[in-house]
């Protein structure tokens, strides 16, 4: 009895991990030190704070929702309307031990981006253009 009850309690807990919702509302990401790390080429650049991140994608029209499979993984999903259907881009990544969010893969319509594509997607953000 006492395995199915924590068997149960596991899902409950899983199933409520999975859940998206806003960015704005998860914890770690709206954390004025969380900064938004990406690996490329052996070398980590960190490329500013999250918050200032996913703010710049809102101010372009994306709409962003996270979730997370396990503690220390991030999913962001943000979709914006476009003349051809929806612009939808994905952000898997995860957290490292300072709370930073490090980036791991970006993909954007289905289309996954390479290193290079990764760090020019996510500097022309800051830089308040398109993904």
């Amino acid at each position: 009895m006492r395995l199915l009850t924590a068997l149960g309690s596991l899902v409950l807990i899983s199933s409520q991990a999975v859940c998206a919702r806003p960015w704005s509302e998860h914890e770690k990401l709206v954390a004025p030190a969380s900064m938004i790390v990406l690996r490329h080429a052996q070398v980590s650049h960190q490329l500013g704070a999250t918050r200032t991140l996913l703010t710049k994608l809102g101010d372009l029209g994306f709409q962003c929702d996270a979730s997370g499979a396990r503690l220390h993984e991030i999913t962001i999903r943000c979709s914006r309307p476009g003349s051809q259907g929806p612009i939808k881009v994905v952000y898997l990544g995860s957290f490292s031990s300072s709370a930073n969010v490090v980036i791991e893969a970006i993909w954007i319509d289905g289309r996954p981006l390479s290193d290079n594509e990764r760090l020019a997607s996510l500097t022309s953000v800051f830089a308040a253009g398109d993904p």
